[in-house]
């Protein structure tokens, strides 16, 4: 099934690609996704975006990591690539603003408890990333203060420390292009 992107949804723009609120075209459902669109001019934007899809792909399953519903060509009009994933909520600078640092200790705790937690999960399966900030966890979008998951996001700077394949480290390479080992799965 395609997806369009709502008219003035845009979410954010990052160093490769923009995001924008989407659904699925011709349904009558109000389910609403994150789209995430390499931009063609942009110098390795389908790259980046291709590697972020194999590696949610991979990490698929785990908490706190977003579903994936569609990755392909935007429309037949268009070379922009495009990744359809689970739309979330505030990232944790907004929520941080939203309530002028007043959030209690114990909610303080269990986020950083879960942002570990992510960040752990990533490093089991391989992967490092290299973009960790406040911008790069988000809420599950329908969130209470009690009951909340975080999720981490954004894996285009995501690189693999081991070969997929055999489970062995991977030898440090100084001053090479780091494209070659990012992502590597069979």
């Amino acid at each position: 099934m395609e997806y369009e992107k709502i008219d003035n949804s845009l979410l954010g723009r990052g160093g490769y690609s923009s995001v924008y609120i989407c659904k699925q075209k011709g349904s009558n459902s109000n389910k609403r996704y994150a789209m995430k669109i390499s931009e063609e001019l942009k110098n390795n934007s389908k790259y980046y975006l291709e590697i972020e899809y194999k590696i949610l792909r991979y990490l698929f399953g785990g908490i706190g990591i977003p579903k994936v519903y569609f990755y392909g060509k935007e429309n037949n009009e268009s070379n922009n690539l495009v990744l359809v994933v689970q739309l979330l909520g505030n990232n944790l600078t907004q929520e941080l603003k939203k309530y002028k640092n007043k959030i209690p200790k114990e909610i303080y705790i269990k986020m950083a408890l879960q942002m570990i937690s992510r960040v752990e999960y990533l490093h089991s399966r391989g992967f490092i990333h290299y973009d960790i900030k406040p911008e790069n966890f988000a809420f599950n979008l329908n969130k209470d203060n009690q009951d909340f998951t975080v999720y981490l996001i954004d894996f285009g700077l995501v690189e693999s420390y081991i070969n997929l394949k055999t489970k062995e480290h991977r030898q440090l390479k100084e001053k090479k292009d780091r494209k070659e080992q990012r992502f590597s799965v069979a």
